[in-house]
């Protein structure tokens, strides 16, 4: 299976690139900001299973404009169609909310809704390619 997880470089999606690497049938295309990170996530792949087929994408999903005309590119440099697209990538205000400042409130809504929804528009193409055709959508708090 072809697999795209955003936020693949802590926590959940971290986890989820790890366990799907355990079966070297799937490609997973990691995608997060930090290419210290990927690199770490891709080598602890690696020391689990040699097989395994984990693709770093160094990508910043903050930027609407560039999913629509690059990630659907730089994805296709790595397969031909998605069978799942995990959009696990998010931000979290962390101050209290009479604190928080309306740019804050923007790039929570883009972040958490609005570039999981230009993704998934962007990949749909490559969706219709597969089978299977898996959107998980995690949300932040």
């Amino acid at each position: 299976m072809n697999i795209v997880i955003t936020g693949a470089s802590k926590g959940i999606g971290f986890e989820l690139a790890k366990l799907f690497a355990e079966n070297e049938n799937n490609t997973i295309i990691g995608i997060a900001r930090s290419e210290n990170l990927l690199k770490e996530l891709k080598n602890e792949c690696i020391r689990q299973n040699l097989k395994s087929k984990f693709k770093s994408l160094v990508f910043d999903i903050e930027d609407n404009e560039k999913i629509k005309s690059n990630l659907r590119i730089e994805i296709e440099k790595y397969v031909d169609s998605v069978d799942i697209l995990i959009n696990n990538a998010g931000f979290l205000v962390n101050k209290p909310f009479a604190e928080t400042q309306i740019n804050d409130i923007n790039k929570t809504f883009n972040i958490n809704l609005i570039s999981p929804s230009v993704i998934i528009q962007s990949l749909i193409p490559l969706l219709k390619l597969s089978n299977v055709k898996h959107v998980v959508n995690i949300s932040s708090m």
